[in-house]
This record gives structure tokens, C-alpha cells and sequence, in this order.
């Protein structure tokens, strides 16, 4: 069950990261150079992290 839903939110993920892509500008080699790019992922990261409610 637990991998079902993780899917379900990795697919959630995705378009949030591309929403910020869209608001900043950063170097491609570095897209978590900025910090709202950086703050998203590691939101995101944490919703996925095992045991995340």
C-alpha cells in the first residue's frame, strides 16, 4: 500500500518542481542553486521520506 501512495506522490512532486522552475532562474547544472528550488526539494523530500505522514 505504502509504495502505491509514494507513487501517487512523486507524481505530485513533479509539477511542483516544475511550477518553481518556472518562477526562478537558476544554472541548469545547479537547480537547487536557489533557494526557493532548494526549499521545494527539500519539502518534497521529506513528504517521501519512510514514515512521512
Amino acid at each position: 500500500m505504502e509504495k502505491n501512495r509514494r507513487g501517487e506522490l512523486y507524481e505530485l512532486a513533479i509539477p511542483s518542481i516544475e511550477d518553481i522552475d518556472h518562477e526562478v532562474s537558476a544554472d541548469l547544472g545547479d537547480f537547487l542553486g536557489l533557494p526557493q528550488m532548494a526549499a521545494e526539494y527539500e519539502r518534497i523530500r521529506q513528504l517521501l521520506a519512510p514514515g512521512a505522514k
